[in-house]
């Protein structure tokens, strides 16, 4: 072998997930929407070992609060790479009566949370901001 191989040695056991913060979910997005809701970080680790390709398409068939789009566009942001997105939400009414004033369903949830991250790299002037919204 010419090329020389760099070993990385852990001490601490553990899985692929210990390193991503489950905290901090509540002011992911803009929006508040606990139930169900992944870290951005889990959805983009998720993509890279699935070897999502730099121009693929991500399809997430249970939206929710659109966690999977705001990571397509964190992860095209950091690598420039160019994946799309189709999120699919049924119009599902939101149990929170103290949030469904504000969002009766969690699609109404996945837009504005879309549309205040578009508004974010627009205001950065990212790549990303040229999203589709």
């Amino acid at each position: 072998m010419d090329e020389e191989q760099e070993i990385t040695v852990k001490n601490e056991v553990g899985t692929l997930w210990t390193d991503i913060s489950w905290a901090i979910l509540a002011s992911e997005g803009g929006v508040k929407f606990n139930d169900g809701k992944k870290p951005i970080e889990f959805i983009k680790r998720m993509m890279l070992l699935a070897n999502s390709l730099d121009n693929g398409l991500i399809l997430d068939f249970f939206a929710g609060s659109g966690t999977t789009g705001h990571a397509v566009w964190d992860l095209n942001k950091e690598d420039g790479g160019n994946r799309k997105f189709i999120l699919v939400q049924l119009d599902e009414e939101v149990k929170d009566e103290e949030i469904k004033k504000e969002f009766p369903t969690v699609a109404d949830i996945c837009i504005e949370r879309l549309r205040r991250v578009s508004e974010k790299y627009k205001k950065e002037n990212t790549p990303s901001a040229n999203a589709d919204t």
